[in-house]
């Protein structure tokens, strides 16, 4: 309390306004002069100490009534520090296009709801802050220090929205563990070269930002952030939110962002989009040399030949190009008179691919597919292989094991992509 401070006729034009409802503006109509970033320049007829706002805000003078609109000021500039620590303040708190000229504090307060649109101040520490209400940081509101909201517990919005940040040794928006009932608007922000978001473990309801507001690499902190959708025109592809996704610090590697990317996109409908952030996140676990190597090389195999699961019809692509080069090579093995048959004298295999009547025909392209797809029989494996006994032989019965052995792998690969045993979010 500050009942020895009498107030100046600036500070008892706020106090006559709160009483009636009231803003009480301070600007002088020049955008220039009302700009809060020359508010140092401001004179006593528009300060108001920090300590006489207090004990209107908070009730501390009875003699000064507060009206259930709140606290309103515009184009102040406040002095001193405004240390709101562990108050209860019971009516709304506008305090819009004023200049801070000290870090607001707000550690533990209660209060019904905040507005600091277009301010500047010089940080903000509103850890553990409990707010009935919207918290509104936006419209111009710039802050040179980090604004902190560590543990926070919003009601209604949190919109930073055209805010700019800046912090040169640390985070610009420190909301690690914060909780907003309903939306966080992180959208047209200016952030200084240094100061990211770190949102660990907060939660939201609705998040909308936008590409240009994110920050720079290794400056954004997304693990344990739980949102329900993604609003607004903030961008929901594939491709923007990989962007967002990489922002954060490369190591170590956290699944959980992109899990909840994954759930939220699936709820939303973009089914397509989803698939890609899924695929994306095993591949990033695969870079991130957390792995042994045999399982780094396993889980490449898998993303080349079915997407890890979540694009398990690649696989046929493979199957049919090996398909179209065991018909090739069988072909040239034939060519050049290198299949025999198996279990009878068939005259041997010309270049036309003639055969004797009572014994089963080659066919390059069908040896292919019967040797390949371990399921299929069509009585070509077992009536011809490649002459090891003649010169180039070997050559090919070499790469007939190898097209057989690709042929189990492909097809196993395949089935179990499609039953979807591996798929894992």
């Amino acid at each position: 309390m500050a009942e020895d401070l009498q107030p100046t006729p600036a500070e008892q034009k706020l106090i006559d306004a709160a009483a009636k409802g009231e803003t009480a503006d301070y600007q002088v109509g020049d955008k220039q002069a009302d700009n809060p970033a020359n508010g140092a320049e401001w004179g006593e007829e528009r300060t108001l100490r920090a300590e006489i706002l207090y004990d209107l805000c908070t009730g501390a003078r009875r003699e000064w009534k507060v009206h259930a609109k709140g606290v309103q000021a515009v184009g102040a500039r406040i002095t001193g520090s405004l240390d709101f620590q562990g108050a209860e303040i019971n009516a709304p708190l506008l305090l819009g296009f004023c200049r801070f000229d000290q870090p607001l504090i707000l550690r533990n307060a209660r209060i019904r709801t905040l507005n600091l649109s277009g301010s500047h101040c010089q940080g903000m520490r509103a850890d553990g802050l409990a707010a009935r209400g919207d918290v509104f940081l936006r419209d111009g509101f710039t802050a040179e220090g980090e604004v902190r909201l560590l543990g926070a517990d919003i009601g209604g919005d949190l919109s930073c929205r055209a805010a700019e940040f800046k912090n040169s040794s640390g985070f610009a928006l420190n909301a690690q563990n914060m909780k907003v009932v309903g939306a966080l608007f992180l959208d047209r922000i200016k952030l200084g070269r240094e100061g990211g978001f770190n949102l660990n473990h907060a939660k939201v309801a609705q998040l909308l930002d936008d590409v240009n507001s994110w920050p720079g690499p290794g400056q954004l902190i997304l693990d344990g952030f739980d949102y329900e959708a993604i609003a607004g025109d903030a961008p929901t592809t594939a491709e923007a939110r990989l962007r967002w996704l990489r922002l954060q610090p490369t190591k170590p590697f956290k699944p959980q962002p992109y899990e909840q990317l994954i759930r939220v996109l699936r709820r939303m409908g973009h089914e397509r989009d989803a698939r890609e952030i899924a695929i994306a996140k095993q591949d990033a676990l695969r870079k991130s040399g957390e792995l042994g190597w045999w399982s780094s090389v396993w889980r490449l195999f898998l993303g080349v030949t079915i997407g890890y699961g979540y694009k398990p019809w690649k696989a046929f692509i493979f199957m049919a190009v090996f398909l179209i080069l065991g018909m090739a090579v069988f072909y040239g093995a034939g060519f050049r008179g290198l299949m025999m048959p198996t279990q009878a004298k068939a005259g041997g295999v010309t270049p036309d691919m003639e055969c004797a009547t009572s014994y089963p025909c080659f066919h390059p392209f069908m040896y292919s597919v019967d040797t390949f797809i371990p399921i299929i029989d069509f009585h070509q494996q077992r009536y011809w292989l490649p002459d090891t006994s003649r010169p180039g032989g070997w050559g090919y019965r070499l790469y007939l094991w190898v097209h057989i052995a690709l042929g189990w792998l492909l097809s196993t690969v395949a089935v179990v992509g499609f039953s979807g045993i591996i798929k894992k979010d």
